[in-house]
């Protein structure tokens, strides 16, 4: 993995996915939630651990 990705909090991650067209796609296990993109045809789904509630 690259050493220059920045670490980032659930919702900096979160902006920034709706700002790449990413949507809201359902609640997961726990406290994760699942955000979709759909390109050329071909669904990319991204987890996000929200942490403790």
């Amino acid at each position: 993995m690259p050493k220059n990705i920045p670490a980032l909090k659930p919702k900096q991650l979160i902006k920034i996915l709706e700002q790449a067209g990413c949507q809201f796609y359902r609640e997961g296990k726990g406290d994760h939630r699942l955000y979709i993109r759909e390109l050329e045809a071909i669904k990319r789904i991204v987890p996000i651990d929200m942490g403790a509630k």
